[in-house]
């Protein structure tokens, strides 16, 4: 299934990354689905400004020929939007990977709810204000492989389930 041509499919073929969120959640089929993709109207968005792929629904990933069109749409980049699909996150660890789903879903709902006041209503920061936000995050130190938010992870989830870490 899709687990073939996605999940172990990017694993094979992507030697930069090692671990591969998948995920299909309310907000980020919302996104997916959106003409305009991801939109940088909240600061969650702009940690993905012009560093975000998009890949076209083509009938679900269960054929083997569908791996290459995917890894050509995604090369390149670590977060993608599966159009009509769902989201795909990529990274040299879990911390990596899971921070940024984290902020990719806080973006995306963000997204559907400013939306709810009408597309010609957003506001949208300038160009020079998305990117520079997006070099922020990506500063050592302040980056998306952790920093500071796994280990608040960590221990949000030590105080809401302590059994976790059994």
């Amino acid at each position: 299934g899709g687990g073939l041509i996605i999940h172990a499919g990017l694993l094979k073929e992507r030697t930069d990354i090692n671990v591969v969120f998948h995920t299909h959640t309310e907000a980020n089929m919302g996104v997916s689905s959106q003409k305009w993709g991801l939109l940088t109207v909240n600061q969650h968005a702009m940690r993905f400004h012009n560093r975000i792929a998009y890949h076209a629904f083509k009938g679900f990933e269960f054929n083997l020929f569908m791996r290459d069109p995917l890894l050509k749409d995604i090369e390149g980049y670590r977060v993608a939007l599966l159009r009509n699909h769902g989201s795909l996150v990529l990274g040299e660890t879990i911390p990596e990977a899971f921070v940024m789903h984290h902020f990719l879903e806080f973006a995306c709902r963000g997204q559907i709810a400013a939306l709810s006041a009408g597309y010609e209503n957003l506001n949208f920061p300038d160009e020079e204000a998305c990117e520079f936000a997006a070099a922020q995050v990506m500063k050592e130190g302040n980056n998306l492989v952790g920093g500071k938010d796994w280990p608040a992870c960590l221990r949000m989830a030590e105080r809401l389930f302590p059994e976790f870490m059994e």
